[in-house]
């Protein structure tokens, strides 16, 4: 399933490699890009926030995707907050930190 995944990321979504592999790296962060994206419709800034900020916060916690403190439905009420320019991307990363 990973590689249908990612190449599916990198042929319909137009994610890089990079990014197609990292977020096919584990089946939960794969599961919660596709249902955040799947809800706000914005799955490059998912995985903009899925590669840089929470990819961070997994490495400082040493927990695992599985262990995220949020939903994916929580996840796209942010990334569509940020998209409507009613939060800034900075006040986002400090709460889902």
């Amino acid at each position: 399933m990973p590689e249908s995944r990612k190449a599916r990321y990198i042929s319909e979504l137009h994610l890089s490699e990079k990014d197609s592999n990292y977020l096919t790296s584990s089946k939960a962060l794969s599961d919660i890009f596709e249902k955040t994206g799947k809800i706000c419709k914005n799955y490059k800034a998912v995985c903009n926030w899925l590669n840089s900020d929470i990819a961070r916060i997994l490495n400082e916690k040493e927990i695992e995707p599985e262990q995220l403190p949020f939903t994916a439905e929580q996840l796209s009420e942010l990334v569509e907050l940020i998209d409507a320019g009613t939060v800034g991307s900075g006040v986002v990363a400090d709460i889902i930190e």
